[in-house]
């Protein structure tokens, strides 16, 4: 099984997609995380609600774009 990170900051039109195909078809991946820079996106709600963990990676949290970049 492969295990996937999403990456998401808007609606979560993809995220929902991709969990509705993972329900369907459990054996071939899970969504282990979301990562996003918007805190209050979305997408974010929906991984909450579907008990996916969620991290967020703000670029305010960062002096300098590449350190976000690597974050």
């Amino acid at each position: 099984m492969m295990r996937i990170v999403v990456l998401a900051s808007g609606k979560g039109s993809n995220l929902s997609a991709l969990i509705s195909e993972a329900k369907r078809t459990p054996d071939d991946f899970q969504i282990v995380a979301v990562l996003s820079e918007k805190a209050k996106c979305y997408a974010v709600q929906i991984a909450k609600d579907e008990g996916i963990p969620v991290r967020l990676i703000l670029k305010k949290d960062h002096e300098r774009r590449d350190s976000w970049n690597k974050a």
